[in-house]
């Protein structure tokens, strides 16, 4: 079982292109049995444009802009007894989520399975909800485009 992560995106962008980008931002092999993309052995990323009249009114009402593509991320690592490889896929994934809105200059919102926000990109501005742990590694910062803030999530 993974802990899955959602990045909406404002632009329309197909799943190759997205798939390229996290190769170039962070690595990864295609993994076409899972249908998607490997970024490391615990995970993987899908990537699908978003349709359905509810999902898209759900994204607007909880961000603020209308989606055209839903990333999400799978992690794994659940019985690692160490959490190093579990923080190195969460490092790798904050850093290709945030990544890939500032390469296709695009509004984005990035949650979590159960609906925390973690970075909200509108307008070109970068918000990062501190709460989450990649946040506070210095070598995930180093890697996200400046300029951004770190703020406390929004109340759900």
């Amino acid at each position: 079982m993974a802990d899955g992560y959602f990045l909406g995106l404002g632009r329309d962008v197909e799943p190759a292109t997205v798939f390229d980008a996290i190769r170039d931002l962070v690595g990864g092999e295609p993994a076409p049995e899972e249908g998607g993309f490997a970024m490391d052995d615990e995970l993987l990323v899908t990537c699908r444009p978003v349709a359905h009249p509810i999902s898209l009114e759900v994204f607007r009402d909880e961000w603020g802009f209308d989606v055209q593509v839903r990333v999400s991320f799978a992690v794994g690592h659940k019985a690692d007894p160490e959490p190093d490889a579990r923080h190195a896929s969460e490092n790798r994934m904050a850093i290709a989520a945030v990544g890939l809105a500032a390469r296709f200059d695009s509004d984005a919102g990035f949650s979590d399975e159960n609906g925390r926000k973690l970075f909200l990109r509108r307008d070109g501005t970068l918000t990062l909800y501190w709460d989450w742990r990649p946040w506070r590694e210095p070598e995930v910062l180093a890697r996200i485009p400046e300029p951004y803030t770190i703020q406390p999530a929004p109340e759900a």
